[in-house]
Parts: structure tokens; C-alpha cells; sequence
């Protein structure tokens, strides 16, 4: 009779354990989900799109930047495709990267960081007409181009 108990003291136990991380799971999906990380879904986006200048001297504000190639790198560093002149932005700072008619926008381990809408980023994250992205001081707004 004491083997029958412990074994079944064992079993709810461990379905203890597996709601419990269950629990575990859906928070952090949630917290991601409220924290801009999205989740892809096909058919959405044009796959055509431009940055455009908000705030920044180089470059000036005002200027257009249509992103032609499937991945590129924001940066001080002249290698990267859109160079920015900024103190504040890292050599190697932010990466978007085109993917089934979606803009991703990934954070390269910045020493100030990069942000959406005012929200520092830091897994990739789908892109949004109108999106604020900014990289160091220098401010752009993502467009769709239809």
C-alpha cells in the first residue's frame, strides 16, 4: 500500500512540474508577444521599403534610402551600407534583413542599443510601416513602398 501511495505521489508530482513549466512557457510568449518580438505571418508586407531621415546630420535629415538588398547594416563603419556619422551609434550597430515580404531589424550588440517606437530591441523584429528606429542619435522612419 506505501509503494502505491509514493508511486502516485511521484506521478502528480511530475504533472506538477510539466504545468508548471507549461505556465512558464506561455508567460514568456506573452511577455515577448507585449514586448514587439512578432511572429511572422505569411502574405503580409510589400517587400519594398524605405528609410527616411527623421533627426541626424550625416545623413542629413530629409534623406530616402530605399533598401534594394536583402540584408543591411547600419553603422559608423563606412563597410556598412547606410553609414551614419553619429558619436552615439556603434561601428557596427543595427542589421534589417528582408524576408518573405518582411523587414526584420536586429540590434548587433550596440553599446546604446537600438529602438522601435521609443522600446530598445533585443531579439529581430518585424518592421511596421511608420516604425521610429533609432540608431544612436539619428532617428529613421520605416516605409512600405507600395
Amino acid at each position: 500500500m506505501n509503494l502505491i501511495l509514493l508511486i502516485g505521489q511521484i506521478v502528480l508530482l511530475g504533472l506538477l512540474y510539466l504545468f508548471l513549466i507549461k505556465v512558464v512557457r506561455v508567460i514568456v510568449a506573452d511577455l515577448k508577444r507585449q514586448a514587439g518580438v512578432a511572429v511572422p505571418r505569411a502574405g503580409r508586407g510589400t517587400g519594398k521599403a524605405q528609410l527616411v531621415v527623421l533627426q541626424g546630420e550625416n545623413p542629413a535629415r530629409g534623406e530616402r534610402f530605399v533598401l534594394s538588398s536583402p540584408v543591411v547594416t547600419i553603422g559608423r563603419n563606412p563597410a556598412n551600407e547606410l553609414q551614419v556619422q553619429d558619436n552615439y551609434a556603434s561601428g557596427e550597430h543595427a542589421r534589417l534583413t528582408a524576408q518573405d515580404g518582411l523587414f526584420y531589424i536586429e540590434d548587433l550588440g550596440s553599446s546604446n542599443g537600438t529602438f522601435v517606437n521609443g522600446q530598445r530591441i533585443y531579439e529581430p523584429l518585424v518592421l511596421r510601416h511608420g516604425d521610429r528606429i533609432e540608431v544612436g542619435d539619428t532617428v529613421f522612419r520605416f516605409e512600405e513602398i507600395t
